[in-house]
């Protein structure tokens, strides 16, 4: 039983009323002074039945109507098993749990499964959950539906199963793809609780963003995502900003805290060895710039770097392998600095920080790339010219081609000499220089042909005047080798062209890979370049694409896709005598692109993310070799998830080689906490204090109606006010007939 009102109860205490006047001794009203007893001492009458009670039903009766009173005013009413208390609308909760490297700081990931059973122990019998495991992907573990198909305590051992099994891994946080997954399942998923009640007056607590749903509509169903993470600002939070966040979602965070604060890590900066200072240049000393970066929030400021020999533990620590030239740096707490790191002369695999609380980012694993010889053939041209510098290879054969990753030697190969072996590993770029390259001999055709088909560069220059209109020459027969059908094709005609004053290159194609190095305002500016002269193309095959004209409208720069590689066609030269290319601050920026557009560069596997795509294609011969030793195969995109763990790596595929370093994403040690107001201003609902007070006001505004309307069906005080009646006239009738019977006494 239950009551509406059940302070009104109390009102069952008035029952000692009747007990305390029936143990009241009345005394006689009248007093007569009697003569004879004036002098005698006054002596009470002695009660020999002070303790009993007399008429013991009258006393019962009226203590049953005062306590049925007291019962009707608190309004009882009576609950049946369905209705013996409101059920709460079915929550729909899902778990994102943070898996990233952060979190495999020590006692994050013991807090993280708390949180988990904290989570299973709020939930009830109807409530709908999904499971989401999260790092730089998100992955889900278990779905509402499949959820629903299961019995309480098989979800709940389902869950358990689920986060034994789970472990922080290697990748970096990124909360923007988990909070797109976690719209769309909710927006997406089936599951409806037929358990969710409608309160009688159709509509609940304005306040309470956990309104009771459309049965049926999943859209409009209320989620609330509990967040599980270090919540660190390295997780790209910002990526909210552009992300509607539903107004059916809520989210509830429940932080993992870390005992120790200080965090520092370094970041590599360059890898190329520089000679720094005399001495140094006198010993041969390398330095490698390397920003090391603290924590605001940590308690220390000294730090040791140092470079390992021997690094292919996980978790990455100097563990038996000589660690060699180490350096001290003091970084205050949110603050960084860059230092010159002085590297040893043998092999290097880490750069090591030491001194912080946090080992999970304090290994940055080195490879170095093999500089590549190569060199850059000039076929034909004027090397003997009278003033040298009238000639191609003069200008070229100074240009800084060479770089870190690669040593270009210009060579001069005049066309009467067979060409080297052409291979595009080998030769960098092949220029021939020759308006008349009909000279050039069939294997010279047959070696520039297979070299382009191979993945080679070649850059056709138009370097000499035209007196009167000829044919193509070398460059219509180098066309016509290229071309992998019989169709005729016009003929190709070189015309000098007309320049009154000088010409300009107009219609450049900044979107091309060759020019997009040059696509900034401050270095597009191509109007101060002036041609003396140059040749008009008529009859152009047909593949050749214009990456950039003269004002007078003929193509100044052509290229032509053949095979794996690039045929580009200059009409003309940039020595002096045609114009002013060599000597303006565009040329080696055009040689150097001529060198890198289309190439598959290999330095950039030497330096990867964990969680990122290799650059290369898998194969069936392809297997990699982890930094454990363990060789696994790479035959397909999916297999370089194997690619888990930073270290170093080697992908060998045939007769080929690469090794690579694989490092921790630098955002993942930006490991201060984002605050609960930078959530909000980023357009996220969180499910705070007053969302919850909100929800159990609405609760007991449901609970309340419910009982009103049980009391109001049943309305048992009714029948206990008319008990009560009864039995207040049975007291008066009982309560006459003991007087009367009292008075018979009496008078007997």
């Amino acid at each position: 039983m239950s009551f509406l009102a059940p302070f009104y109860a109390l009102g069952a205490l008035a029952i000692g009323l009747p007990i305390l006047f029936h143990l009241i001794r009345r005394q006689p009203r009248g007093r007569t002074a009697v003569s004879s007893l004036l002098f005698l001492r006054p002596s009470p009458p002695t009660l020999t039945r002070r303790s009993r009670l007399d008429h013991w039903p009258l006393l019962l009766i009226r203590a049953l109507a005062l306590m049925m009173l007291a019962l009707a005013f608190s309004r009882p009413f009576l609950r049946s098993n369905e209705t013996a208390d409101v059920v709460e609308e079915a929550r729909r909760v899902m778990v994102l749990i943070d898996t990233s490297a952060s979190m495999r700081r020590a006692g994050l990931w013991q807090q993280a499964i708390g949180h988990v059973e904290e989570v299973l122990a709020e939930l009830s019998d109807a409530d709908s959950l999904a499971i989401v495991e999260f790092n730089s992907h998100p992955d889900v573990l278990m779905g509402f539906d499949e959820s629903a198909r299961l019995t309480p305590q098989a979800r709940l051992a389902a869950v358990r199963s689920i986060i034994e099994a789970l472990e922080p891994t290697w990748r970096p946080t990124r909360f923007g793809p988990v909070f797109q997954l976690a719209a769309d399942l909710a927006g997406e998923s089936s599951v409806v609780s037929t358990d969710a009640m409608i309160p009688i007056d159709g509509e609940l607590d304005g306040d309470s963003w956990d309104a009771v749903s459309s049965a049926g509509d999943p859209s409009a169903m209320k989620t609330q995502l509990v967040l599980i993470s270090d919540l660190q600002s390295g997780g790209n939070p910002e990526a909210l900003r552009s992300f509607a966040w539903p107004e059916t979602i809520r989210l509830s965070l429940r932080p993992v805290v870390p005992t120790a604060s200080s965090n520092a890590y370094a970041t590599i900066l360059q890898q190329a060895e520089d000679v720094v200072g005399q001495d140094d240049a006198e010993l041969g000393q390398r330095r490698t710039r390397v920003r090391v970066t603290n924590a605001a929030a940590s308690q220390r400021a000294d730090f040791t770097l140092s470079w390992d020999e021997e690094s292919g533990e996980l978790p990455p620590k100097v563990s038996g392998g000589a660690a060699v030239v180490s350096e001290s740096v003091q970084v205050p707490p949110g603050e960084s600095r860059v230092v010159q790191m002085p590297r040893p002369s043998g092999s290097v695999r880490a750069l090591i920080l030491s001194g912080d609380d946090h080992d999970f980012d304090n290994v940055r694993y080195v490879v170095t790339p093999e500089r590549l010889e190569m060199t850059v053939l000039i076929l034909g041209g004027e090397q003997d010219a009278q003033d040298p510098r009238d000639s191609l290879f003069y200008y070229l054969s100074r240009a800084p081609l060479s770089d870190a990753s690669r040593s270009i030697t210009p060579r001069f190969v005049p066309l009467s000499e067979p060409l080297p072996q052409l291979a595009p590993d080998a030769v960098a770029l092949l220029v021939i220089a020759d308006s008349h390259a009909s000279r050039m001999m069939p294997e010279q055709l047959d070696q520039v042909t297979s070299f382009l088909r191979s993945g080679g560069r070649v850059v056709y220059v138009f370097d000499q005047v035209v007196e009167a209109a000829v044919s193509g020459g070398g460059l219509a027969t180098l066309a016509d080798r290229i071309e992998s059908d019989d169709t005729k094709r016009g003929e190709l005609k070189i015309v000098e062209a007309a320049v009154k004053d000088y010409a300009m290159w107009s219609r450049i194609d900044f979107g091309h890979p060759l020019f997009s190095p040059l696509a900034d305002p401050k270095f597009n500016d191509f109007s101060r370049i002036r041609f003396w002269a140059h040749r008009s193309i008529e009859g152009v095959p047909e593949g050749f694409k214009s990456l950039a004209t003269f004002d007078d409208g003929s193509p100044a720069l052509l290229e032509r896709m053949v095979g794996e590689g690039r045929l580009w066609v200059l009409t003309a030269g940039w020595h002096p005598r045609d114009g002013q290319l060599a000597l303006s601050t565009k040329f080696v920026p055009l040689m150097v692109s001529f060198l890198d557009v289309g190439r598959r560069d290999e330095s950039s596997l030497t330096d990867r993310i964990v969680g990122d795509p290799l650059p290369w294609p898998p194969s069936a011969t392809a297997t990699v070799r982890r930094p454990t030793g363990e060789e696994v195969s790479y035959r397909t995109l999916a297999d370089a998830k194997q690619i888990d763990a930073p270290g170093v790596y080697e992908l060998v595929d045939d007769a080929r080689r690469w090794r690579f370093a694989v490092n921790l994403d630098p955002k993942e040690s930006l490991i201060d906490r984002i605050a609960d107001d930078q959530w909000e201003a980023m357009g996220v609902k969180l499910d705070g204090a007053a969302d919850a007070a909100s929800r159990e006001r609405a609760l007991a505004h449901q609970r309340q109606l419910r009982d009103v309307e049980l009391e109001s069906r049943q309305r048992g005080w009714q029948w206990l006010l008319v008990a009560v009646l009864g039995l207040v006239g049975m007291e008066t009738w009982l309560g006459g007939f003991l007087s009367r019977t009292k008075g018979d006494a009496k008078d007997v």
